[in-house]
């Protein structure tokens, strides 16, 4: 938004020095060139949908975004997949849990399972 402000006063005072100047033109040009290096909606669509979807698998997308993108907001896509990532991991800790307490199955007996298997399939 800064750069912008900038381009802006940079129109504005060339404006004031050759009346020639289309402002308007040289702000259309400045605006549609600020779209061009941001991701685009679509792809941060997917990337949300994908890191909420396959949780650890968003931490690769992140990455991608984080190091492979050139774009301009690159590194927030990758933050904000990272925050999804993080948010789904805990809230299906917490169901895990809550239906875990629910079904009277502690996490010992769970570290017990492949024990029991085992011994089932001998």
């Amino acid at each position: 938004m800064e750069e912008i402000t900038k381009e802006i006063e940079q129109y504005s005072e060339l404006a004031k020095q050759n009346e020639n100047v289309d402002v308007s033109k040289l702000m259309m040009s400045a605006l549609e060139h600020t779209e061009e290096n941001n991701v685009s909606a679509k792809s941060k669509r997917y990337a949300y949908l994908f890191s909420f979807l396959f949780m650890p698998l968003g931490l690769f997308i992140a990455l991608y975004f984080f190091v492979f993108s050139d774009k301009k907001d690159a590194n927030k896509v990758s933050l904000v997949c990272v925050l999804i990532t993080i948010f789904t991991a805990g809230a299906f800790l917490a169901i895990f849990q809550v239906i875990l307490s629910s079904s009277n199955v502690s996490t010992e007996q769970l570290q017990q399972t492949p024990q029991m298997l085992n011994d089932l399939l001998k």
